[in-house]
């Protein structure tokens, strides 16, 4: 009898322990879609950086970097396209996609580097907010090239939308 409660007590140890860790994890957002390995890196919160291989599923609290040589591109659940260049940082905080509604909420800062943002199918980017060590960036409907300095100084060069 003594026994079966203690296989009762780990099985239960063991199915919290596993529950928890689901409810602990971070929310996936996207994927790699850049077929050649360039040397892009992710971290994420207590754990060793990972190389960002095409089809690579990324989420949110994530690092990823690049090489001074090195790149890559990750899409996001309303397919809006981020290509990281050379020698870049940026954190992916948080990108959530109601497709119900059309609306994006999510928030990602550009550490270092150079980036090419393009907005997705979401009908309002309103909840999306871009940053950078000395900006915050308001978009609509956009399509545009940010380039972070080491010191933080930003250069915004809008394709297509609007930039505020």
């Amino acid at each position: 009898m003594r026994l079966m409660w203690h296989i009762a007590g780990l099985v239960f140890v063991i199915a919290f322990a596993i529950g928890s860790n689901a409810v602990l994890a971070e929310p996936l957002i996207g994927t790699v879609v850049q077929k050649s390995f360039k040397g892009a890196v992710g971290t994420r919160a207590a754990a060793a950086s990972e190389p960002l291989y095409f089809g690579h599923e990324v989420y949110a609290q994530e690092t990823v970097t690049t090489p001074a040589n090195g790149a890559t591109v990750m899409r996001v659940h309303d397919q809006t396209q981020l290509q990281i260049g050379a020698n870049s940082t940026i954190v992916l905080d948080r990108f959530v996609y109601d497709p119900n509604v059309d609306t994006s909420n999510g928030s990602i800062k550009f550490a270092k580097g150079v980036f090419r943002y393009i907005g997705g199918q979401a009908k309002s980017e309103d909840n999306i907010k871009l940053s950078t060590p000395t900006t915050t960036l308001t978009i609509r409907g956009t399509k545009f090239i940010i380039y972070v300095a080491d010191d933080g100084g930003t250069t915004v060069s809008v394709i297509d939308g609007k930039v505020d």
